[in-house]
């Protein structure tokens, strides 16, 4: 698990790279969990399930430009994040 933005991508130079990301919109540091997921699409196709509280249209437009796999809003329900998982 990665608090800031900006230590996301060095987290996939490990031998083992995540083979799913589930992605909070606001994280720690500079950049938010969209900007995150644009860096690290950049180099690694993997696919992204954002996990969210703010869920308003201008966030969820946002977020769509990356190309998720799924967006779900806080509070979620287990079933329909594992549902997200099966599919991503």
């Amino acid at each position: 698990p990665v608090a800031a933005g900006e230590e996301a991508p060095a987290f996939f130079n490990q031998p083992t790279s995540p083979d799913l990301v589930i992605m909070d919109i606001h994280l720690e540091g500079e950049w938010d969990g969209i900007e995150t997921t644009r860096s690290i699409l950049e180099r690694h196709e993997v696919p992204v399930i954002f996990l969210t509280s703010n869920s308003d249209d201008a966030t969820f437009s946002a977020a769509k430009q990356v190309k998720p796999q799924a967006f779900l809003s806080k509070p979620f329900r287990g079933r329909d994040l594992k549902h997200a998982i099966e599919l991503a």
